[in-house]
């Protein structure tokens, strides 16, 4: 595809601008947190430098939901949508950020907040992807190629990426400008300001972004359909080179397949390994491991059917 095609393709279609929108806006946040913003906010706006156990328990009072939403957001993506979670999150982020702004300085506000505010800064945080994959997905849908790869996606990505290189040293720099001096027990007010703003600013603004992306980002509803499409030409292609077709789900298949394979047959090694330095009867001890695996399995499968039936 000519050049000047591609970037015709990625800079007419909406959903390609929005994830490069979203890109912008990542970047512009992991800039602002820096390297040291969550430890200075709590060692100058909420006294750690007075209290050093404070950082430890901010972190195991309100970053702890994080740690849930690594499971649980997964999960809740793929039994509603990625869309409906990106703006349910984006409006928790922002509600625990005004919960802490009340009094920013008060460890027990703070740490309110940060639990509101963790609740839903995993999925704006890491959830932002899917943005670029359905883009991805849609430009093949409408023009008949992937844009992954293509010079046109290396020139924007270069692009962006040069422009937002300054932000890299964004954090440190406003500290300076501000008047940080390193070691001191209390920072200036125009400090703390910064710190603030890089902690809970940069996130509101990126969970703003995500929100309004979100919302004109109407693509998933459709996706059924484009892999649909884009499975039915892969399938003929395919057909015409006069190879078998396999879908991407009959490869995971068949790669998890070979991968149990593979594990079984190790464990087989090390049991026999086993058996032979310890003297015991492999037929024996591969029957006892087999029957207790046969337990478990029935016993998921009974909980299925129980969750089924509710």
């Amino acid at each position: 595809v000519p050049l000047k095609e591609q970037l015709r393709n990625l800079l007419h279609d909406k959903y390609y601008i929005l994830s490069v929108i979203a890109l912008i806006g990542a970047t512009f946040y992991e800039a602002m947190q820096g390297g040291n913003s969550r430890v200075n906010m709590i060692t100058y706006i909420l006294g750690g430098n007075d209290e050093n156990g404070l950082q430890l328990l901010y972190l195991m009072a309100s970053m702890q939901p994080m740690a849930i939403g690594a499971v649980v957001v997964p999960i809740m993506a793929r039994k509603f949508s990625s869309r409906k979670i990106l703006i349910i999150s984006s409006i928790l982020t922002l509600s625990g950020i005004a919960i802490a702004m009340i009094n920013p300085y008060n460890f027990a506000i703070a740490v309110a907040g940060g639990l509101v505010f963790a609740s839903g800064i995993f999925a704006v945080t890491n959830m932002n992807q899917v943005f670029s994959q359905q883009a991805y997905d849609h430009i093949e849908y409408k023009n008949g190629y992937r844009a992954e790869g293509t010079l046109a996606t290396g020139i924007i990505t270069t692009i962006v990426t040069t422009l937002m290189m300054p932000l890299n040293a964004v954090y440190e720099t406003g500290l300076s400008l501000a008047g940080y001096s390193a070691g001191a027990v209390r920072q200036p007010a125009a400090v703390n300001r910064w710190i603030l703003f890089a902690y809970y600013g940069s996130y509101a603004i990126f969970a703003i972004l995500i929100l309004i992306i979100s919302i004109f980002f109407d693509l998933e509803a459709q996706m059924p359909q484009i892999h649909e499409e884009l499975r039915n030409r892969a399938r003929k292609a395919a057909e015409d080179r006069g190879e078998v077709y396999i879908s991407p789900e009959e490869k995971d298949r068949l790669e998890m397949e070979a991968a149990a394979k593979e594990l079984e047959e190790s464990r087989i090694a090390d049991l026999k390994e086993k058996c032979t330095k310890k003297g015991l009867n492999f037929e024996e001890e591969n029957r006892k491991y087999l029957d207790k695996v046969a337990v478990k399995k029935a016993k998921a499968e009974a909980k299925a059917v129980k969750r089924k039936k509710k």
